[in-house]
C-alpha cells in the first residue's frame, strides 16, 4: 500500500471518528439539556454549566492537538471543508436546541405559575395593583402645589432628561425645598438620642444668604428662614380636609414610570421636622404639634401607592416625624390634650400590615419588566427606550426562555417566601430566621435575574423587612412615651411598671414586635426613663442603642443591625 493510500485511510478515520465523536458531543448535550428540564434546580444548572465548559474545552483540546502535530495549513484542505460544515451545523444545532428547550421550559413554568396563581385567585399584573381614581376636588394629591410635578410634557429617552414641566415657577420654589439632611453634621436622630441642633442650623441658613446674621436665637433665625415656605404649608393643610390621596402616576409604565412627588414629600417632611424643633425651641407647643400632624399626612399620602419604596419613604417620614415628639417629651413641652392628640395620631398606624402589599407591587412591576423586555425582544410595541444599539442586539440575543422563568421565580418567591409572613400583622411579630427561608427562593434563577435582580430583591429583604419592623417599633414607643408622660403630669413622676398605664392612658400596651415579649422599660429616675426592644439582632443589651452607620459618601443613617431601639428619656438635654 503507497503512502498516498495510508494517508488517505488515516484522514478517512480521523474523519469517521471525528463525526462520532460531534455526534457523541451532540447526544450528550441534548441529553444534558433534557436532564436540565425535567429537573430545574441548582445542582442541574451547575451540572449542565460544567459538562458544556468540558465539551468545550475539548473541543479546544483536540483541535489544539491537531494543528501541533499537522500544522494549521493541514486544517485548510478543501477535503475537509465537509468536516467544518459538519461542526458549523451541529454547533448551530446546538445553539437552536438551547434556545427552544430553554423557551420551553420557560414557558412551562410560568403556565405552572399562572395556574398556581388562579388556584389562589390572585393576579400579578399593573391592572391588579393600581389604585383606582378619585375625583380631584376629593384628591389630597391634586392640590395645586403637588399637581404641578405631574403636568409635564414627555420628551425623547436621552441625555435632557425624561420630563418637561410646563409650570416651571411651582416646580423651582418646590425643587428649592431641599435641606442638606444627610450631609454630616446636620443630621441628628432621636433614635440615637439627639437632638436637631438649631444652632448648625442657623449657621447653615446665614452662611447661604438665607436669613441675615443677627444677634436672635437659633430658633428664631430658623423659623424665619422657613417662614417663605408658608404659602405651601398653608396650601396642604387646606388639603388636608381631601379624604382621599391619590397621585397621578402613570402606572402603565411599571417601574419606568416618573414619580417626582417622592422626592418633593421628603423635602417638605424635612422642612416640618426643622421647623416644628424650632417652634417648641420658641414655647409654641401648638404650631410645634399642626407641623407634625402636616408631616404624618404628608407621610400617609403614600399609603396605598403601590410600591414597596414608596412605603418605605414613607416610613422614613413618620421616623422623622417622632423627632418633635421625642423632644417634646424629653423637655416637657406637650400638654396632655397635645399628648392624647398625638396617640390618637399614632395609634391606627399598622404599618405591618402593609409590608405583603407592598412586596406584591414591587413583584408585579418586576414581572412587567419581563413583559417589556419580551415584547422588546421580538421587536413589537414596548415603552421601553429603544435606541437601536448594542444593548437592543444583547436583548435580542438574550433567551426569552430565562425572562418567563425570572417571573415565575419571582412570582414564587412572593407566593413562598414573603406571604410565608417574616412580619405578622396580627400578632404584631418579626421572625428573622424566616427571612433566610425566604431569601432561598432566589437561589435559582437565570444569570441576568442572579447579577441584575437578586442582589436587589436580597437587600430589599433584609432591610425593607428590618425598616417595616423598626418603624412600628418606633411608633410604638412613641405611643407609650405619650402616656408615660400623661401620667407623669398627673403623678410627678415616672410609674415604676407600663402596666400601670393601662386602661386610662393606653388601651393596650404594645409589646416588642422582635420577641413578643413586653417592651423592656427601665424608670432611672422620677423624670427619666428608658424605653426599647432588642432590636433587629434579638439581643438585650440593656437600652444601648448600637452605632450610626457611615456610608462612602460620609452620610450617617441611625443603626438598626445591632444594639437595641431605644426611645430614651433625658431628665436634661
Amino acid at each position: 500500500m503507497n503512502s498516498h493510500s495510508v494517508n488517505r485511510d488515516i484522514h478517512s478515520r480521523w474523519k469517521t471518528s471525528c463525526a462520532r465523536a460531534v455526534g457523541l458531543a451532540l447526544t450528550f448535550t441534548a441529553s444534558l439539556f433534557l436532564f436540565h428540564s425535567m429537573y430545574p434546580s441548582p445542582f442541574g444548572r451547575t451540572f449542565v454549566l460544567y459538562a458544556v465548559t468540558v465539551l468545550f474545552l475539548g473541543g479546544i483540546w483536540c483541535i489544539g492537538t491537531m494543528a501541533w502535530r499537522h500544522g494549521v495549513r493541514w486544517f485548510l484542505n478543501r477535503r475537509r471543508w465537509s468536516l467544518y460544515f459538519g461542526i458549523v451545523f451541529g454547533l448551530f444545532s446546538l445553539v437552536v436546541l438551547f434556545y427552544a428547550e430553554e423557551k420551553w421550559r420557560g414557558k412551562r413554568a410560568w403556565a405552572a405559575a399562572n395556574r398556581e396563581m388562579s388556584a389562589h385567585g390572585e393576579q400579578f399584573n399593573l391592572g391588579a395593583i393600581i389604585p383606582p381614581t378619585v375625583p380631584d376636588d376629593e384628591n389630597f394629591a391634586m392640590t395645586p402645589a403637588l399637581a404641578a410635578l405631574f403636568d409635564y410634557e414627555t420628551v425623547p429617552w436621552g441625555p435632557a432628561g425624561n420630563a418637561r414641566w410646563r409650570n416651571n415657577e411651582v416646580i423651582e420654589r418646590l425643587q428649592s425645598m431641599q435641606l442638606p439632611m444627610s450631609q454630616k453634621g446636620y443630621y441628628r436622630s432621636w433614635l440615637d438620642g439627639e437632638f436637631v441642633d438649631l444652632q448648625t442650623w442657623q449657621h447653615y441658613f446665614q452662611t447661604n444668604g438665607v436669613s441675615a446674621a443677627t444677634s436672635r436665637q437659633p430658633a428664631e433665625d430658623v423659623l424665619q428662614a422657613l417662614a417663605k415656605y408658608e404659602p405651601v404649608f398653608n396650601e396642604l393643610r387646606q388639603a388636608a380636609r381631601r379624604p382621599y390621596s391619590r397621585f397621578p402616576v402613570q402606572y402603565e409604565k411599571g417601574l419606568l414610570a416618573e414619580r417626582p412627588h417622592w422626592a418633593v414629600l421628603k423635602n417638605l417632611g424635612h422642612l416640618l421636622r426643622l421647623r416644628s424643633v424650632a417652634q417648641l425651641a420658641m414655647d409654641r407647643p401648638s404650631k410645634a404639634f399642626e407641623d407634625f400632624e402636616l408631616s404624618l399626612l404628608l407621610a400617609n399620602s403614600l399609603k396605598d401607592e403601590p410600591s414597596f419604596f414608596a412605603q418605605y419613604l414613607r416610613q422614613e417620614m413618620i421616623l422623622e416625624a417622632l423627632q418633635p415628639i421625642w423632644e417634646g417629651l424629653a423637655d416637657h413641652r406637650w400638654s396632655e390634650a397635645q399628648l392624647a392628640a398625638v396617640q390618637d395620631n399614632l395609634a391606627p398606624m399598622n404599618l405591618l400590615a402593609d409590608y405583603a402589599p407592598a412586596w406584591r407591587a414591587e413583584i408585579v412591576l418586576f414581572i412587567d419588566i419581563g413583559n417589556q423586555l419580551l415584547a422588546a425582544g421580538e421587536r413589537k410595541h414596548a415603552p421601553l427606550p429603544r435606541q437601536g444599539g448594542p444593548a437592543d442586539k444583547l436583548l435580542a440575543l438574550y433567551p426569552s426562555g430565562w425572562i418567563f422563568q425570572d417571573q415565575a421565580q419571582l412570582y414564587r418567591f412572593y407566593r413562598n417566601g414573603i406571604s410565608a409572613l417574616m412580619l405578622d400583622p396580627v400578632r404584631q411579630r418579626l421572625f428573622v430566621p424566616r427571612i433566610a427561608e425566604a431569601g432561598a427562593w432566589l437561589a435559582s434563577s437565570s444569570p441576568g435575574f442572579q447579577i441584575l435582580v437578586r442582589p436587589k430583591l436580597q437587600q430589599m429583604l433584609r432591610d425593607g423587612t428590618a425598616h417595616f419592623a423598626l418603624t412600628q417599633t418606633a411608633v410604638n414607643e412613641a405611643l407609650v412615651g405619650c402616656a408615660l408622660e400623661r401620667y407623669r403630669l398627673e403623678t410627678g413622676q415616672f410609674p415604676e411598671r407600663t402596666e400601670t398605664l393601662v386602661p386610662k392612658y393606653l388601651s393596650r400596651l404594645p409589646h416588642d414586635i422582635v420577641n413578643g415579649q413586653p417592651l423592656k422599660y427601665q424608670r432611672r429616675s422620677e423624670s427619666s426613663f428608658v424605653l426599647y426592644s432588642v432590636g433587629w439582632d434579638e439581643t438585650d443589651e440593656g437600652g444601648k442603642p448600637g452605632p450610626p452607620i457611615e456610608d462612602w459618601r460620609q452620610r450617617m443613617s441611625p443603626a438598626w443591625q445591632s444594639g437595641d431601639w431605644v426611645w430614651i428619656h433625658p431628665a436634661a438635654r
